[in-house]
């Protein structure tokens, strides 16, 4: 059977930036190249697209204040140098990325969820329950938001046997939820502010971090959580030294260089070779 890889994007307009086709080449290309097999034969690309959960609402909301869409707007998010440059010291520019993408972080933060879990479940689902309600094994994949989107997942998963933690998501039996956490193996975050998330809820950071706890426990199966920064990446957060060091489980700061600056360096983990070498090399052999 084959290992699912989760590939779970951070905000986004609808339009990325994030690229899972070419990220997905540059794994293939490394894992072949080191086992001498065909990387497809044994990895299922799995991409979890959740930003139409929030843009209708973001596109409302800037053309009943602001007017309609320019092009113009969308430099910050997708401009080449020059364009982004001008954007700088555009406010419309702002407020575009203030509504499209800061907008999926405050839609996120609210317990009601505005279908941002929902969504990403139901694609998970798709991609991992087998005819028979086995689930596949699998791993996740999650830059910025989509790392906590991730973290999340695997917390209410592993630590609280259910499904993401908000009002209206699904109850499974108790044999479903061992199926779920049977199939789960690593975790990979890139460009994460897990930590700075952590200010959602005052027990997760009084008390020095103690009531913390890292939801990937490699005691019964091997498993890896692997937490990917970049030196210049001012939304990326290591986890390490919140976490601290607890007793079967698996966590590792790793950094890499993905050659950009702020705010590339943010959107580069997806075109990084360090970065797909890194997870490749923490995945199971043929």
């Amino acid at each position: 059977m084959k290992h699912t890889l989760l590939l779970i994007h951070g905000i986004s307009d609808g339009d990325g930036p994030h690229d899972f086709d070419k990220f997905w080449q540059r794994l293939s290309g490394i894992y072949s190249e080191l086992h001498k097999v065909s990387f497809d034969d044994y990895f299922l690309k799995a991409p979890i697209e959740w930003d139409a959960a929030t843009s209708e609402g973001e596109s409302d909301i800037f053309k009943a204040c602001f007017g309609g869409i320019r092009e113009s707007d969308k430099y910050l998010v997708h401009g080449n140098l020059f364009q982004t440059g001008k954007a700088m010291i555009d406010t419309r520019a702002w407020r575009y990325f203030s509504t499209f993408l800061i907008g999926d972080v405050v839609a996120y933060i609210d317990e009601a969820d505005n279908k941002i879990r929902e969504t990403a479940w139901g694609s998970m689902r798709q991609y991992l329950e087998s005819e028979d309600g086995s689930i596949k094994p699998y791993s996740i994949i999650g830059h910025s938001l989509g790392s906590v989107i991730a973290y999340d997942f695997i917390f209410a998963l592993m630590v609280r046997n259910k499904l993401f933690d908000f009002a209206t998501a699904p109850v499974l039996t108790a044999p479903q939820i061992q199926s779920w956490q049977d199939g789960f193996r690593n975790l990979y975050t890139m460009g994460s502010p897990i930590g700075l998330f952590m200010m959602r809820h005052r027990d997760l950071w009084q008390n020095d971090f103690g009531n913390l706890i890292n939801p990937v426990d490699n005691t019964s199966k091997i498993r890896t959580w692997l937490n990917l920064l970049d030196k210049d990446d001012l939304v990326a957060y290591p986890l390490e030294p919140i976490f601290k060091d607890q007793p079967g489980k698996s966590l590792r700061d790793l950094e890499v260089d993905t050659g950009m600056l702020m705010p590339w360096a943010h959107t580069q983990y997806w075109d990084d070779d360090e970065t797909a070498k890194a997870i490749v090399s923490t995945l199971p052999p043929p």
